[in-house]
C-alpha cells in the first residue's frame, strides 16, 4: 500500500516539473524590418516644389478622354516578420533534466523490485515462522495427551473360572482391566465374546490362523459400528474408571457351542481352540476425545492357565 502512494507521489512530482518548465520555455519572437525607401519629411517627393505647367482656366478645353488604366500597385514596404526562436535556458538544461527523470525513474524502479522481495521474503518467513509455531503448539498438545490421556488396558491374560466344587469350567472364561493413565476414563463400555473355532492346527498356516480369527473378530467390528448411533450409545451400559483403580471384571460364556469334557482332548491337541476378544471403547478430557483397546487370547493345550496372546487384535488407541 505504502509504494503505490509513494509511487504516486512521485509520479505527481515529475508532473508538475514538466508542466513547470513547459510553461516558462514559451518561445520570443522579434519583428526585424526590412530597409526601404519611407517618404520622410526631409525626402520630399519628386516634383513635389514644383508648378503645374498646365494652366487651368475656366474654359473647358478639348481635351480627349484618358483611356481608364489601372493604376500601379503602391510601393512594396518588405517588413519581414521573422520568428526566430532565442536559445533558452531550458534547452540547454532539458537533456539533463530528462536523464535525471530517467536515473530517479530507475532508481524508484529498482527499489520498488527491491522492496517487492524483501516484502515477499518476509511474508515467507512469517509464513513458515507461523507453521513452525503450529507444529511446535500441535506437538505440544500431542505430547500433553499422550502424557495425561487415560490408557485402558487388560490386566493379565483371560482365566477359566471354576465351579462349586473348584474344578474349572471351561463354559465361561473372564478378562480383567484398568485404567494405568493420569486421568480418569470416562463412559467406559465393552464388546466382548468367548468362542471356539475347529480345525487342524498341524495343517493350518499361521496366516490361515489369522484369518480365522479376523472372522470372528468382524462381529466386534459390526458392533462397534453401530454403537456409533446416538441412539444406541445411550443405551449401552456405562462407567468411569479411576486412574489406578483396581481391575474390573468382565465374564463371557461361550457361544456357538457347549463344549464338554469329551471336547477336552481336541482342546488338548489344538483342533478346538478357544478364542477371548473384544474391544474396549473409553473417552477421556472431559469427553471430548474418544479412545479404544482391542484385545485377544486364544487357548489350546492341557494347562489351563497358559492362554496365548492372538497375532492381532491387540491394539492400544
Amino acid at each position: 500500500m505504502w509504494l503505490r502512494r509513494l509511487r504516486g507521489t512521485l509520479v505527481s512530482f515529475w508532473d508538475s516539473v514538466v508542466l513547470f518548465f513547459s510553461k516558462i520555455r514559451t518561445p520570443r519572437h522579434s519583428v526585424t524590418p526590412s530597409q526601404s525607401n519611407p517618404i520622410s519629411e526631409n525626402n520630399p517627393a519628386p516634383n513635389g516644389g514644383r508648378k503645374p505647367d498646365i494652366q487651368t482656366n475656366d474654359t473647358k478645353p478639348d481635351v480627349p478622354t484618358a483611356s481608364s488604366v489601372p493604376p500601379l500597385p503602391p510601393a512594396q514596404y518588405h517588413c519581414e516578420i521573422t520568428c526566430k526562436t532565442e536559445k533558452h535556458w531550458w534547452d540547454r538544461w532539458k537533456p539533463f533534466v530528462e536523464i535525471f527523470g530517467v536515473v530517479l525513474l530507475a532508481v524508484y524502479t529498482g527499489y520498488t523490485i527491491e522492496m517487492y522481495y524483501a516484502n515477499r521474503d518476509a511474508a515467507e518467513a512469517a509464513k513458515s515462522a507461523a507453521n513452525t509455531a503450529a507444529t511446535a503448539l500441535g506437538d505440544s498438545q500431542k505430547s500433553f495427551e499422550v502424557e495425561n490421556r487415560p490408557y485402558v488396558i487388560i490386566d493379565g491374560t483371560t482365566y477359566f473360572l471354576k465351579d462349586e466344587k473348584g474344578n474349572t469350567t471351561l463354559r465361561t472364561a473372564n478378562i480383567n482391566y484398568k485404567n494405568v493413565g493420569k486421568t480418569p476414563a470416562q463412559d467406559v463400555f465393552i464388546f466382548a465374546r468367548y468362542t471356539s473355532i475347529r480345525f487342524r492346527r498341524q495343517k493350518v498356516s499361521q496366516q490361515q490362523f489369522m484369518a480365522e480369527i479376523n472372522g470372528a473378530f468382524q462381529a466386534i467390528v459390526d458392533d462397534d459400528s453401530k454403537s456409533k448411533s446416538a441412539e444406541i450409545y445411550q443405551q449401552l451400559d456405562k462407567a468411569d474408571v479411576a486412574p489406578d483403580a483396581p481391575s474390573v471384571f468382565i465374564s463371557r460364556d461361550i457361544v456357538g457351542e457347549t463344549l464338554s469334557e469329551k471336547d477336552l482332548p481336541e482342546i488338548a491337541s489344538g483342533n478346538v481352540t478357544l478364542l477371548y476378544f473384544g474391544r474396549i471403547n473409553y473417552r477421556g478430557f472431559e469427553r471430548k476425545k474418544a479412545y479404544s483397546t482391542d484385545f485377544c487370547f486364544y487357548f489350546f493345550g492341557k494347562d489351563a492357565k497358559i492362554w496365548h496372546v492372538c497375532p492381532v487384535h491387540n491394539i492400544l488407541d
